[in-house]
């Protein structure tokens, strides 16, 4: 069930790309695994940052234990949509630890972090991970630790490599983005981009891309504390807009301030359309003690906007507030998105 709901997800978001807007059908798995009508490479993560792989993407085994991971048999399984589009699934990595974030560079080599911390690359036909780096600042508890992971634009040129992570402060749990160099295949030339971000042990976004536009893009949760989302003063329920050193570009809302958007709860997912180059954003509803469960969205992000939360949520409308483009209920996780 857990897979389907992602694989339904994701086939919405085919759907706006295709043009077609109406809510499909749940996912089911075909009787038969065999003639392929499309295959589509799909990155899904849930709240609880479990992630699963398509096609070339990594498969979540969570186990009391931490045995070295290694490469798969290259099993296959396949799952199919109503409308007749069929997902082909492929483990590539097993026993790996809350893999939370996955980039591939120019070469096809795949890096990805564990939440525990771990920053790893599968070189291209490579048998096995090589681990990059065990951070120590990391503090991974609950649903915070080491997560968001990008690479520079010109990554193949100054070996730039971005982390998102939880760590402590003097007031108790932060998140802060961080810039090293890769040199080899150790880390070098640290550089604090962003500190200061709300943490906790639940709802610290942490989502990190870079735009078509060059500059970085970091999601950040309310750290359960709703209030935070309308307050200006704070970085949390947010999504931050730098450049690639830290330094607030001189197009933002408010050129003195990183915030792009604000009155987010726990937005997880990024992606922009690779034709009107317009951003989406996936973000996970209330969970019961912070509001009724549910309402799951997707919006369409514009600079300076207020998407709502707490005030409305769901799909609740007030003048002045950002109502979903997409809205679940029930929830879906969507924690994560691409085109």
């Amino acid at each position: 069930m857990f897979l389907e709901k992602c694989l339904e997800t994701f086939e919405w978001f085919r759907r706006f790309h295709s043009g077609n807007l109406v809510f499909p059908n749940p996912v089911e798995r075909p009787k038969k695994q065999n003639d392929i009508d499309a295959e589509w490479t799909v990155t899904v993560e849930s709240d609880m940052s479990f992630t699963l792989s398509a096609l070339v993407l990594l498969q979540v085994l969570a186990a009391a234990s931490n045995p070295p991971a290694r490469t798969s048999s290259n099993e296959e399984k396949v799952y199919t949509a109503r409308d007749g589009t069929r997902f082909k699934v492929e483990t590539v990595l097993e026993n790996l630890v809350i893999p939370w974030s996955v980039v591939f560079d120019d070469a096809g080599d795949l890096y990805f972090t564990e939440r525990p911390g771990r920053l790893q690359v599968l070189r291209k036909g490579a048998k096995a991970p090589l681990l990059i780096a065990a951070l120590d600042e990391v503090r991974p508890q609950g649903e915070g630790g080491l997560m968001g992971l990008a690479l520079h634009p010109e990554f193949e040129k100054n070996g730039y490599i971005y982390v998102s992570y939880t760590c402590r402060d003097r007031r108790g749990p932060a998140n802060k983005v961080v810039r090293y160099r890769l040199k080899g295949s150790a880390l070098a030339d640290r550089k604090e981009i962003i500190t200061n971000i709300p943490g906790s042990v639940v709802h610290n976004g942490c989502r990190i891309k870079f735009g078509p536009d060059g500059k970085l893009y970091i999601t950040t949760g309310d750290a359960a504390d709703r209030e935070i989302a309308q307050d200006l003063g704070s970085l949390g329920g947010k999504i931050l807009r730098v450049n690639d050193d830290g330094s607030i570009p001189s197009d933002n809302p408010d050129p003195s301030s990183p915030i792009y958007t604000f009155g987010m709860r726990n937005p997880q997912g990024l992606a922009w359309h690779p034709d009107s180059g317009v951003l989406f954003e996936t973000e996970h509803g209330p969970s019961g003690f912070d509001g009724p469960g549910g309402g799951d969205e997707v919006n369409i992000i514009e600079p300076g906007k207020n998407y709502g939360w707490p005030i409305i949520h769901h799909r609740e409308k007030k003048q002045g507030l950002e109502s979903p483009f997409l809205e679940y209920t029930p929830a879906v996780a969507p924690a994560s998105a691409c085109f």
